[in-house]
């Protein structure tokens, strides 16, 4: 079959509450700002073959304790965007991505996956190059297709880029708040066309000083050298 959504945010095939289901050669079209496919609340969705062939936010997310297996032959357009990532797992959750064969996938624009407090398994380079979203933390990604050494340091990169790269972040973004962007936008209001023109003026001068310094300077080494 071939399902493709018309409205902004729709969601191809969902399971929850323990829910077990199949989801067998289906072409995905367009889920812009939606899913393809979606498991939580401790379920599981097992997908074989898709096809996939349009934009979306994510293909396939994995959360609360569920998982997703996703393995047979894969085909994914080229050129495709994922607004937040190809695949995500939240919340102690597992998402497999075991094709035995993959086609296509060039030029994505997204991340590769998103992954919080859950695990990613997948025996090839995912549609992306591998690329986790910049919210990723607390993940296991296991990539079979790498050696062990390189799997271990990427897991220990994303630990340690966590909570205290963004606790650093959201203190700067509270402190440069609403006073700091008040005097920015104050002085960028004060700094009108006449003053930028001057300060452009100055910063020429000061190139045009620093030219002649060399040259001066090069003028001189070349007669002490006579």
């Amino acid at each position: 079959m071939t399902l493709a959504a018309y409205a902004n945010g729709s969601v191809g095939f969902t399971s929850r509450q323990f829910a077990i289901g199949d989801v067998n050669d289906v072409d995905f079209g367009q889920f812009r700002g939606g899913l393809g496919i979606s498991a939580n609340e401790t379920s599981k969705i097992n997908i074989d073959s898709p096809r996939i062939y349009g934009d979306a936010a994510r293909f396939a997310v994995a959360g609360d304790l569920s998982q997703i297996a996703i393995g047979g032959t894969i085909r994914i357009a080229d050129g495709l965007t994922f607004e937040v990532a190809f695949l995500s797992a939240l919340s102690n959750s597992i998402v497999l991505f075991y094709p035995s064969e993959m086609v296509g996938g060039e030029a994505m624009s997204g991340a590769s996956y998103q992954c919080n407090d859950a695990t990613i398994k997948t025996n090839v380079t995912l549609p992306g190059g591998d690329i986790p979203y910049v919210g990723t933390e607390n993940c296991t990604f296991n990539a079979i297709h790498l050696s062990p050494e390189i799997t271990a340091i990427r897991n220990d990169i994303d630990a340690k880029l966590g909570p205290e790269i963004k606790a650093i972040r959201n203190d700067i973004d509270a402190k440069l708040g609403p006073e700091i962007k008040a005097i920015r936008n104050d002085i960028d209001a004060k700094l009108g066309p006449e003053i930028k023109l001057l300060r452009n003026f100055i910063i020429a001068v000061l190139a045009l000083l620093t030219v002649a310094a060399v040259l001066s300077g090069f003028y001189v080494w070349r007669q002490s050298r006579r």
